[in-house]
């Protein structure tokens, strides 16, 4: 007989495959490719958000089109500041930012670090004058940013050519009112605004602005001095001590002439100038006085003597020392300031220049030498003799001077032999009456054939 078959094992369980309900076996063979189901809701729950862009919706423009059109594919200002600055070794340029009516106005922050102590150094914001301002406003904060960086581009770059490089409208600013802007300001004397490297000339401006204000400061410290002890002028007699004698000084007119001018006017005064009145005299105790006084003003006293015998007080003396004596013999204070007396040759004439120093080893002033040289056409002897004969012969006004005459010519002798000696004190010797010898070497001069 065949055994029975056994009862399930393994708790009753069967190793055949479950059937579904309507007894069909599962199909578990098959695939499904497909993403996470989460990533799945997620993304569908996105897309069913109102709103929402498509794949295929239209991009905004992009910075290089906003600030320089649809077409532009060069630099941003932007960009090319940063790379200057860099080049430069500068630190990044910062931005200010203000928000306007128009839309946006910004400047530029340029800094510096030092590469030994670290110290970082900032520069005002660049600013464009009030009238020029509106060309740097913009409706984005994007065009601001950049017209800030193209007018800072101009204040460190100006001399170059950078508006090739620029997109249109920028390149129009750089050309147009920039240029306008920093030609008004070189007029104004700010030229160093524009400098390439403005750390440097900002340091430069700062140092002369403090020496400026330095100078300013001793000055006003020199007027308060001045003004607590007034001194009167040389030559001026002070009746009282409370009293300004300074004060018609101060109001008197100045009046700036050419040499040629000046040196005509002295000749006039000279000439038609009245000194002293009828009879008066200086005593001989006032002019022991004024001798010790002029002497320390820096007067000769052979000169101040000399004034002291046509003039009748202190004060026509000094008059007098001033419009007679030569420039070189005049002490410093009679002069203008940082003027340098004698002759001053602008030219490289050496042969010119020894011949007028030559002459003036004559005790001729050395202006007159200059125009006796001139007017005898280089020829230095005939030169030297009509500086000769404006002492012997004729003076520069055309009077004769008759040595041994009576009146005037005699009175004009007298004096010209006084001067030369004291002029050339041991070199001079007085022959006789009519005639006199001074004792000269002159070093250069060609004998007459």
């Amino acid at each position: 007989m065949p055994n029975k078959p056994h009862a399930p094992r393994n708790g009753g369980s069967s190793s055949k495959k479950s059937k579904g309900p309507t007894g069909v076996e599962e199909d578990t063979s098959f695939i499904i490719f497909s993403n996470d189901k989460t990533d799945k809701k997620k993304n569908d729950a996105a897309a069913a958000k109102p709103g929402a862009p498509a794949d295929n919706a239209p991009k905004g423009p992009t910075n290089k089109q906003i600030v320089g059109g649809a077409s532009w594919t060069g630099k941003l200002p932007l960009n090319m500041l940063s790379e200057h600055c860099q080049k430069q070794k500068w630190e990044k340029p910062e931005y200010t930012m203000h928000k306007i009516s128009e839309g946006f106005s910004s400047m530029v922050i340029l800094k510096k670090k030092n590469a030994k102590s670290g110290e970082i150094t900032s520069l005002p914001p660049l600013k464009i004058p009030p009238s020029h301002k509106h060309y740097l406003d913009a409706e984005t904060a994007v065009e601001a940013r950049n017209l800030a960086a193209t007018w800072a581009l101009f204040r460190v770059s100006s001399m170059k050519n950078l508006s090739f490089m620029l997109p249109p409208t920028h390149a129009t600013l750089w050309k147009g009112p920039f240029a306008e802007v920093k030609k008004e300001d070189v007029k104004d004397g700010k030229g160093w605004m524009y400098e390439a490297d403005p750390f440097a000339a900002q340091q430069e401006r700062e140092k002369i602005l403090a020496e400026a204000a330095k100078n300013r400061e001793t000055r006003a410290k020199a007027a308060e001095v001045k003004a607590s002890q007034p001194a009167p002028l040389p030559g001026i007699q002070q009746q009282t001590q409370n009293r300004d004698l300074n004060k018609g000084w101060k109001s008197a007119q100045k009046v700036e002439m050419g040499k040629l001018t000046r040196r005509r006017v002295e000749d006039i005064v000279r000439q038609y100038g009245i000194w002293g009145r009828g009879n008066m005299k200086i005593s001989a105790a006032e002019l022991k006085d004024i001798v010790a006084e002029l002497v320390d003003l820096g007067f000769r006293k052979s000169h101040i003597e000399e004034a002291a015998e046509i003039c009748h007080n202190k004060e026509e003396v000094i008059e007098w020392l001033l419009i007679h004596v030569p420039e070189d013999d005049l002490p410093g204070w009679s002069l203008p300031e940082g003027y340098v007396a004698g002759i001053s040759l602008g030219s490289n004439n050496l042969k010119r220049e020894g011949a007028v120093k030559r002459l003036a080893t004559g005790g001729f002033p050395p202006e007159l030498c200059e125009a006796e040289y001139d007017r005898c056409s280089g020829d230095e002897r005939k030169a030297a003799q009509s500086l000769q004969d404006t002492l012997m012969k004729e003076d520069e006004y055309g009077s004769k001077i008759n040595a041994g005459g009576e009146g005037a010519d005699a009175v004009a002798w007298k004096e010209e032999q006084t001067t030369l000696a004291s002029i050339y004190a041991e070199k001079y010797e007085k022959t006789s009456a009519d005639s006199c010898t001074i004792h000269l070497e002159v070093v250069g001069m060609e004998r007459p054939p």
